[in-house]
């Protein structure tokens, strides 16, 4: 492939390109399997029955698609010297289209639950039948932005993968083409970072507050409105769903900071795109480990309650 089209990073060498995408494959394919799990254990025990095991769902199949990109675009992109064929170009289109797209629900879907938990925690709301409105927003509000860099030939190679071009095949910075990285997607998802951590922190000091006044037992949260669970079993069961917006704003901290050097910097850093290439196409396998990670999948993982629940699949939803 001309270096010329590499977005800028003429410096990176075919080898390393090829090491990039070697990297990110593998991490795309370990997050293929992992999400997969999440998903088979979510069926099995007819778990999405619930809201909570829905988000994670929403966020199990938003990153698996990820991943599949990410696996596509390794396998298929041709980095060596020769010319850039018309269907890879074709491809490197068609996956930065969905990636952006993915990425946005994932910015929003992280929103959703940072919300919920604050309103839960801070103001003692409990989330209603607001799933329809949210999803629909989710799905939405991505389309109003994923083909505005269609406006210049902006999507294609960029870098070391597709996604939005900063640079001119002279290695030279566009204006439209930076404008389009920062203002629909690595600034929104920069914001959303911000907003998110911001909730968070404010959700856990709430909640540490309350545990530290000794609250032995929560009232329903409106009394006249008759809610229930209780506040603390509420808690208990959405503050959990923090951990899957904290992954993901961890692993995406490494791409961000490695696009903002793109930017600012004529030659690319190898170190910061291997990173990029680990972190990226991870955030599946992080949704994986969260999930993993809650006491109550722990208990479900036992070979006899898996027995168990398979033999009950088709009878009925899953109870504990």
């Amino acid at each position: 492939k001309d270096s010329e089209t590499m977005d800028g990073n003429c410096s990176l060498t075919p080898d390393q390109f090829l090491a990039l995408a070697a990297t990110k494959g593998t991490c795309g394919v370990v997050s293929i399997v992992a999400t997969l799990l999440v998903i088979l254990f979510i069926v099995l025990y007819k778990a999405y029955k619930k809201f909570v095991y829905r988000i994670v769902l929403y966020f199990a199949l938003t990153n698996l698609i990820k991943a599949v990109l990410c696996v596509m675009q390794a396998g298929s992109m041709q980095y060596d010297e020769g010319p850039t064929h018309p269907t890879h170009e074709k491809l490197c289109i068609a996956v930065a289209v969905v990636l952006h797209y993915v990425s946005w629900i994932n910015i929003l879907i992280s929103f959703w639950v940072t919300f919920t938990c604050f309103l839960l925690a801070v103001f003692e709301i409990l989330p209603k039948n607001r799933e329809k409105w949210w999803l629909g927003a989710i799905v939405t509000i991505p389309l109003l932005v994923v083909f505005l860099p269609f406006i210049g030939n902006r999507y294609g190679m960029a870098g070391a993968w597709c996604g939005i071009k900063s640079r001119d095949k002279d290695c030279r910075l566009h204006t439209w083409g930076v404008a389009a990285q920062f203002l629909l997607s690595y600034g929104p998802n920069l914001v959303a970072m911000i907003v998110d951590s911001l909730l968070i922190i404010i959700t856990f000091i709430v909640v540490a507050r309350n545990y530290c006044r000794e609250r032995a037992q929560y009232q329903p949260v409106r009394e006249d409105r008759h809610l229930e669970p209780t506040y603390l079993e509420a808690v208990k069961e959405f503050l959990p769903l923090l951990g899957y917006p904290i992954v993901l704003i961890a692993l995406y901290t490494v791409p961000l900071a490695n696009r903002i050097y793109n930017t600012t910097h004529d030659d690319p850093n190898f170190v910061f795109w291997l990173f990029h290439a680990l972190s990226s196409p991870l955030q599946g396998s992080g949704v994986a480990a969260c999930f993993l990670c809650h006491p109550q999948i722990l208990k479900q993982l036992r070979p006899a309650k898996i027995k168990e629940a398979a033999m009950k699949w088709k009878r009925g939803p899953y109870t504990d």
